[in-house]
């Protein structure tokens, strides 16, 4: 959907555009500073970026791996996003990764 299709229909205001596409930017950013394993772990898991959300289970036969590796890595990505949003906070943000 462009900035045009959104104006016409009417379904979201031009600041609920801009403040939807900057929300989602920053969030892709601080994604960035997960591992690669953690990374798509949490997108899938919580629907972000146009996906369904998924259940541990369904992400454990998706990579092959026991529930509780699912799950040690969901809970690995949360708090290194939770500590990353704190810094962002307090303005001490680190680059990604490269």
């Amino acid at each position: 959907m462009t900035l045009r299709d959104v104006l016409v229909s009417g379904e979201a205001s031009p600041e609920e555009v801009v403040t939807s596409t900057q929300l989602r930017d920053n969030l892709n950013n601080v994604l960035w500073m997960l591992s690669p394993m953690e990374r798509p772990v949490v997108c899938l898991r919580y629907g972000w970026f146009d996906s369904p959300p998924m259940a541990l289970e369904e992400l454990a036969k998706a990579y092959q791996v026991p529930l509780s590796r699912v799950r040690q890595t969901e809970i690995r990505a949360l708090r290194q996003l939770s500590r990353t949003l704190h810094r962002i906070q307090k303005g001490n943000v680190r680059g990604p990764r490269a």
